[in-house]
């Protein structure tokens, strides 16, 4: 008996002295998105973002010539709609050049934000069994979009040969314009993951304002069709600034900086209203 009660205060001793393997904690940083955990297990992100791509073209009939039909449908569509309209108020560039310019942008723009609003509730199935930063998941979604996006760059360059215009060393402004682009799409895309965690209509919300988005930027029109009294509308959408440089940049001449200062600050604003909001809203993510 004296055994057996020397045996069990043994026991007790080493699950007291044992240390925890995780240590369970409040978050008090607004800005604490677990990024360094995020580096070090980068591995797991790069297998999200490999499973997202495969999924993409799993049983698809023609793969990734969708990434190509995707831009070159509507701007055939748009080009014989509007070329009668826009087509001499858009300097020297081919209307139907002016609107692929627009499209490859706004396409991975709409695709990461429609996808990364989705990404926690999509993936909740993960979420209540593994432990891992949960910023991670819209992350892969709007990364996984980028070979599309280089895709549809690669379909502008031909476009544009064909089109006989020239190949100017302002192209390689557009590198930073598509950072600009992706950290726009981040921001956005990981607000509304984080709202819809608690509030599920969101999902709802998300397609009209991206249909509401659209019309506010200068795809299928150049800025100068709109009103005077209604233009800023386009000036405080970042999306005006990048895509109105990117145009700038193929034709030879340097980002417009006035329209790139402006699309940074209000990015800026955004990716700090989504970090708050996605810290705050992620204690609700297990639920």
């Amino acid at each position: 008996m004296s055994e057996d009660v020397s045996v069990t205060t043994n026991v007790h001793r080493m699950t007291a002295t044992r240390e925890p393997l995780f240590r369970l904690t409040s978050r008090r940083r607004w800005y604490d998105l677990e990024l360094k955990e995020i580096v070090d297990r980068r591995d797991l992100l790069w297998l999200l973002i490999l499973k997202r791509i495969r999924l993409k073209y799993r049983q698809t009939l023609l793969g990734v010539l969708w990434t190509i039909i995707q831009p070159l449908a509507p701007m055939l569509v748009f080009s014989l709609v509007f070329t009668n309209f826009f087509s001499g108020s858009i300097g020297t560039m081919a209307y139907p050049v002016f609107v692929l310019a627009g499209l490859v942008p706004w396409l991975y723009f709409s695709n990461a934000v429609n996808a990364g609003g989705d990404s926690l509730t999509s993936q909740s199935y993960l979420l209540g069994r593994v432990y891992f930063p949960r910023f991670m998941l819209p992350l892969s979604v709007v990364l996984s979009g980028v070979p599309d996006l280089l895709i549809g760059c690669a379909v502008l360059s031909i476009v544009l040969l064909v089109a006989g215009m020239s190949i100017y060393s302002t192209l390689l402004w557009v590198p930073l314009l598509l950072l600009l682009l992706i950290w726009l799409a981040l921001s956005i895309g990981a607000l509304f993951a984080s709202l819809t965690i608690v509030y599920r209509d969101i999902r709802n919300v998300v397609p009209y304002f991206l249909q509401l988005l659209l019309f506010l930027t200068p795809i299928v029109y150049p800025p100068e069709a709109i009103p005077e009294k209604w233009s800023w509308l386009i000036k405080i959408n970042p999306l005006t600034g990048i895509i109105n440089s990117f145009r700038a940049v193929l034709l030879g001449e340097s980002p417009i900086w006035s329209d790139i200062a402006a699309s940074v600050g209000i990015t800026s604003i955004t990716c700090i209203v989504a970090v708050m909001t996605f810290v705050k809203m992620e204690r609700h993510v297990a639920d």
